[in-house]
């Protein structure tokens, strides 16, 4: 699901396991609110502290498992964010201010080891699925003041190094459309 969400929150997370019905089956419910108050990276004094920075950035949701028998994994998740943040247009050095809200749904169908040798035991094949839809406010989103919907999918294969035998190759394939949004900041600070 990383292609939708891959950022760090403080909050809570209470998971109900489901496994008695269906193997690997749980539910998830999760709360917090992220935002590193740093400017941004290539401001005059990058990555020190901001006063002036954005709200944090507030974040509830949902993640279903239907499905995970080690080997087969089905997987969903739901989340509404809101205060989310962008850089100010024509403003340098950058400037980070809220520029809305947004709901996101993902699926993720993956399977680990395809069988028939033992190449194929190591291999794992992954695709996923979303849809995203914003809210933005006056200063707009994604260039548009409009509520927005934007779609994605990821797929991918990883397979046993050919040249070392600890090592991993693979090949994945990403599109989004053009009102697609994650929550994937890059994060280059320790």
């Amino acid at each position: 699901l990383a292609h939708t969400m891959n950022v760090e929150f403080d909050g809570l997370s209470i998971k109900y396991m489901l496994s008695e019905l269906v193997p690997g089956m749980k539910l998830q419910f999760c709360a917090g609110r992220g935002l590193s108050n740093a400017k941004p990276k290539f401001s005059n004094t990058p990555y020190a502290e901001d006063v002036d920075s954005a709200s944090g950035i507030d974040l509830t949701g949902i993640v279903f498992t239907a499905y995970d028998d080690g080997q087969y994994l089905a997987k969903t998740q739901y989340y509404y964010a809101s205060n989310l943040i962008d850089t100010k247009a024509g403003v340098n050095p950058p400037e980070m201010e809220t520029v809305g809200n947004m709901h996101s749904a993902t699926a993720l169908f993956m399977v680990n080891g395809i069988g028939k040798s033992d190449y194929l035991d190591e291999t794992t094949f992954f695709i996923s699925g979303a849809v995203t839809q914003t809210d933005p406010n006056d200063k707009g989103m994604l260039g548009s003041t409009d509520s927005e919907i934007g779609y994605s999918y990821w797929t991918g294969l990883q397979v046993p190094s050919l040249v070392t035998d600890d090592g991993r190759m693979g090949l994945e394939y990403n599109y989004g459309s053009q009102y697609w949004r994650s929550i994937t900041y890059a994060e280059d600070t320790n």
